[in-house]
């Protein structure tokens, strides 16, 4: 009987197998390339997005600096009338505190250094978050600084400026001797306020001299009433005393004005200080942005 083998030859086979095996390796090393190129490139694309945009806020924080350096010769130029100002309006040993009217139309001649669109379109991503903070508060400050320069401006135009000073003249006269010096007018007595000044050691004590202003060089001769009889008659020769611990309330009434044109000049001042602190916290932040190199950025 005859032997019939069948042989099969299987490297054909293998080489097939192989083929699809490495394509499969291809396509997927292919594939992983592409998906890691994409996201490269889109980390790429963020970092150059990101490095120009922090450019641009580098260079908007270096024309900020410049600005408030400019600014800040106006401020501090400010800050001297009011200086002047608030010394004036303290006033002093025999020296009653008075309007420096030269002073606050000096700053009221100071053109306003800032504006809301010198800050408007800004970047601040490169700025430190209490830069950013002192810019704010130096710029509202000195807003409302130059609103408080108007309203002195106003409070001390034309005469009231004078009214001031004569009220704060009243703030002295208040602990100088007064009295009510009387007069007839048609069929009434009446009294009209005084200053008094008693006389010298060895002088008669009831007689004394009055003037109707503080300042007033012109006196009168009167007599300090106590009892007299004849003052129904003569009421034009005597000067009764007032009280001044009972009487602060009517003789310091004229001292309102002045204690209110103060209270305006201590805010300005105070405010003043506010700002300059902020402007010094800004400068200092505003110069170490400006200090950095930008990025490479293409």
């Amino acid at each position: 009987m005859q032997e019939v083998r069948l042989v099969v030859d299987d490297k054909p086979v293998e080489d097939a197998e192989v083929g699809r095996k490495r394509r499969g390796r291809v396509a997927i090393l292919l594939g992983a390339g592409l998906i890691v190129g994409l996201l490269l490139g889109y980390a790429g694309g963020r970092t150059m997005g990101d490095r120009n945009m922090f450019n641009l806020a580098l260079q908007d924080g270096k024309d900020l600096y410049q600005h408030v350096r400019t600014a800040s010769e106006t401020i501090n130029k400010a800050k001297r009338y009011i200086d002047a100002a608030t010394a004036a309006a303290r006033g002093g040993p025999g020296r009653p505190p008075t309007v420096d009217r030269q002073a606050i139309e000096a700053l009221r001649a100071l053109e306003q250094p800032v504006r809301a669109q010198h800050f408007s379109r800004k970047r601040y991503s490169a700025f430190q978050p209490e830069t950013v903070d002192a810019l704010f508060n130096w710029f509202t400050n000195t807003v409302k600084l130059w609103e408080l320069f108007e309203r002195l401006n106003v409070r001390t135009a034309g005469q009231a400026a004078s009214r001031i000073n004569e009220s704060c003249r009243a703030t002295q006269n208040v602990v100088t001797p007064s009295g009510c010096a009387l007069e007839r007018v048609e069929d009434r007595i009446l009294c009209a306020m005084v200053f008094v000044t008693f006389p010298g050691e060895g002088e008669d004590p009831t007689k004394v001299k009055v003037r109707s202003q503080i300042t007033s060089a012109q006196q009168f001769d009167r007599t300090l009433f106590n009892g007299q009889q004849d003052v129904l008659e003569s009421p034009s020769k005597y000067v009764i005393l007032t009280n001044p611990e009972h009487s602060l309330g009517v003789l310091g009434a004229p001292a309102s004005e002045c204690a209110l044109y103060q209270a305006l000049i201590l805010e300005a001042n105070q405010l003043m200080n506010e700002t300059l602190e902020a402007q010094g916290r800004l400068e200092r932040g505003l110069g170490d942005v400006a200090s950095l190199e930008p990025l490479l950025a293409f």
